[in-house]
């Protein structure tokens, strides 16, 4: 029986790709047509042989073949990248095979691979497809040719060798073994599942399963697949996709350093870069996909063993469409973070540190630099405080301001970090004990504390209206956030010799009202109703609100006590209301006439609570009255 080729032709350009000899057949979005056979030179932008939809086509029928037999209207059809085989209808015509196929590929007339008319293959070597299926019950018809009752791909070296992958095989099942159909020891039959399904296979380890493939070494034609077939050998239906032919897809990204310039010692924190220029070679025989990150990191490495200390990672460097055997260069900076450990250490270049790639060997992403000795970095922040502007004495309820110079020293032989900048802060401490207080702070400037240097900062200082009464100490704290790793945390904390005072406000206490008689008499009796009020700060102890009768408004040791009432201890803008008895025994006016008089009050009368200047000035109070004569 003759078998017709069909070659498929993009409809936008070449259909095989050049850079393996290989077969491909999948899903993908170019339209396709058929056409007649013409040379077609490798491209990668195609490599796709069967692809898009095409519709339905004539395939190569042993009924249609012989004029007693057929035509038949079987078909195929490709859809969405995928074919499949239509046979529909047979002819029970004794001796009518009802076979049908589509031969995806034939060297003797077909499309060119690589300047070659067949596809080579080694024992590197796969194959893999996809494929369905599903036959009719066949009907006792004569012994046919192989692939009788079921769906197979065949692939035909180019001196005759024949392997066959089977499924759905109806009847006449045999075992994997040759068979001598085609030619003794020149056929092998494959029987995978009959229902299909996704496959890879080592096609140098099937072809080797034929006698005349091993009967010696391989010729050269032996090595070539000169046609590959697809069919359907019975009513019924059968789907390929995702045919592919060549070798097996590896990525394998390889690191080596080029020209690195490493330093014999440093200073782990001291800010010394080093500089890693790396090449980084795709030693995989496809090329990386489009759009491909990588990410590399850089560890330290103790020459002696134990972990790897994380220097620095560059993110999302590309390697976009990195072909087989091309190298792209990346330079790592980095610098040894303080706080590394003295001892000897390697710098090793992580290559694809965030398997970003799915490569065929991890083992070789890792490139070692020559070793250098690492000097422990080390930061020591001290200092002194002084200058301190603030009152030593000051109200609570009020905010009182001031400022302090801190000076701030690098002990070390690192300088401090720049991002995030350590911080120096001024606090008040309870000397009894307590919560602190911080009422200021200033950034220490990394560029001005390199090892031995020193800075003074002015810091501002506020402290808050609720801060509570009692003495206090003042100091500066360095570094409260550990923004730098520091080898002595203990002289961090600088203290000022002097203590600071906060007091309460002061009360006010003010007579607001009183029923002093405009006209008194001698030798009498009265009363007086009056309120007080404390216009200031809470008072913690009683007062004496006293009454005098004066020849003036000023009070001084010539004037008359004439009583007096016990005033509670006050809170802020609390006010005590009483009753005062006045007393004018013993004081006779000798006159028939009125003499005139003060009466003067006087609140806190013992100064039993401090006031202040302003409170102190408001407490006595002057009242006109006229003295008389005793009322008999």
């Amino acid at each position: 029986m003759t078998r017709h080729a069909h070659v498929l032709e993009s409809a936008r350009g070449p259909i095989l790709e050049s850079l393996e000899p290989r077969l491909l057949l999948s899903a993908a979005t170019e339209s396709w047509t058929r056409a007649a056979a013409r040379q077609y030179e490798p491209s990668d932008a195609y490599p796709t042989l069967i692809s898009g939809d095409m519709g339905k086509w004539v395939v190569d029928d042993t009924v249609s073949s012989f004029p007693e037999c057929g035509p038949t209207q079987n078909y195929a059809e490709i859809s969405g990248g995928v074919l499949e085989l239509h046979a529909a209808e047979s002819d029970p015509q004794y001796g009518c095979a009802d076979n049908i196929w589509v031969t995806l590929f034939q060297g003797f007339t077909g499309i060119p691979l690589n300047g070659a008319q067949a596809i080579p293959f080694d024992q590197q070597t796969e194959i893999s497809f996809e494929v369905g299926g599903e036959l009719d019950d066949p009907e006792e018809l004569w012994f046919s040719s192989l692939g009788y009752s079921s769906v197979s791909i065949s692939l035909e070296t180019k001196s005759g060798i024949m392997l066959d992958y089977i499924f759905d095989r109806h009847e006449d099942r045999r075992e994997n073994s040759a068979y001598e159909h085609h030619g003794i020891g020149q056929k092998r039959e494959i029987f995978l599942d009959p229902l299909g399904g996704s496959y890879t296979r080592d096609l140098w380890a099937d072809m080797s399963t034929i006698p005349a493939f091993v009967d010696g070494p391989p010729s050269a034609s032996d090595l070539l697949i000169h046609s590959i077939t697809f069919e359907v050998s019975d009513t019924g239906w059968g789907s390929l996709d995702n045919l592919y032919i060549g070798a097996p897809t590896l990525l394998d990204l390889v690191g080596e350093l080029v020209g690195a310039n490493i330093p014999a010692a440093v200073v782990s924190g001291d800010g010394t870069q080093i500089s890693l220029p790396v090449s980084v070679t795709n030693m995989g025989n496809v090329p990386l996909d489009r759009n491909q990150a990588i990410d590399l990191s850089v560890v330290a490495r103790p020459v002696g063993g134990g972990p790897d200390t994380l220097v620095g990672v560059i993110e999302n460097q590309s390697v976009t469409g990195l072909k087989p055997g091309a190298a792209k260069k990346f330079t790592c900076k980095v610098a040894l973070p303080a706080g590394l450990a003295a001892g000897q250490y390697r710098l090793a270049v992580l290559v694809d540190s965030g398997d970003d790639v799915d490569e065929s060997d991890e083992s070789n992403n890792e490139v070692l630099s020559d070793s250098l000795d690492v000097e422990l970095g080390e930061i020591d922040l001290t200092g002194e405080i002084g200058d301190v502007t603030l009152a030593r004495t000051f109200v609570a309820g009020g905010v009182a301001r001031g400022s302090a110079k801190v000076t701030i020293r690098n002990d070390g032989n690192v300088p401090i970090p720049g991002d995030p900048a350590p911080t120096a802060i001024v606090v008040l401490t309870p000397v009894s004990g307590g919560q602190e207080i911080e009422i200021g702070s200033s950034t220490i400037s990394g560029a001005a504390l390199l090892p031995g240097g020193s800075v003074v900062v002015t810091v501002s200082l506020t402290v808050p209206a609720g801060i509570s009464a009692g003495q206090y100490g003042l100091s500066a704290r360095l570094d409260p956030a550990d923004a730098a790793s520091e080898s002595e945390e203990t002289n961090n904390t600088l203290l000022h010799a002097d203590t600071w005072t906060v007091i309460n406000p002061p009360g006010d206490l003010v007579l607001t009202s009183s029923t002093i008689p405009a006209q008194i008499h001698g030798e009498k009796r009265f009363y007086v109703n009056d309120v007080v009020r404390n216009y200031g700060g809470d008072l913690g102890a009683s007062t004496k609100l006293r009454y005098y009768l004066s020849l003036d408004k000023t009070l001084d040791s010539s004037d008359h006590d004439l009583g007096s009432r016990t005033v509670p201890a006050l809170a802020a803008m609390a006010s005590s209301s009483g009753s005062t008895q006045l007393s004018t025994w013993n004081m006779i006016n000798p006159f028939d006439f009125p003499i005139p008089y003060y009466i003067l009050t006087v609140v806190d009368a013992y100064d039993s609570v401090y006031e202040g200047p302003s409170g102190e000035a408001n407490n006595v109070k002057a009242y006109a009255v006229k003295f008389m004569p005793p009322d008999r």
